[in-house]
């Protein structure tokens, strides 16, 4: 979005001028490419919510591989504390 300037003020209250502000524009950059998955892992009472994104790739593909990092990299640091099979 892109806004341009903005003037503000001016005119008189009981005959004293009041200044006038103008406003610099203002651009304002929305990312339309971001991907978004969200994990939730379940260890008997515990749970950890995981949020893999990807803001460039304009794929789904990016997020799941950052997903599946994500979820390797939280059951490699606690794989002491899993459960056996």
């Amino acid at each position: 979005m892109n806004s341009g300037t903005t003037t503000v003020g001016g005119g008189t209250i009981a005959g004293v001028p009041q200044p006038t502000y103008t406003t610099p524009g203002v651009t304002t950059m929305v990312p339309i490419d971001r991907h978004l998955i969200e994990s939730v892992l379940h260890v008997g009472t515990y749970e950890r919510r995981l949020e893999s994104e990807d803001e460039n790739s304009g794929t789904w593909r990016a997020a799941a591989k950052r997903a599946v990092q994500d979820v390797t990299a939280w059951v490699e640091a606690n794989r002491e504390r899993l459960p056996q099979r």
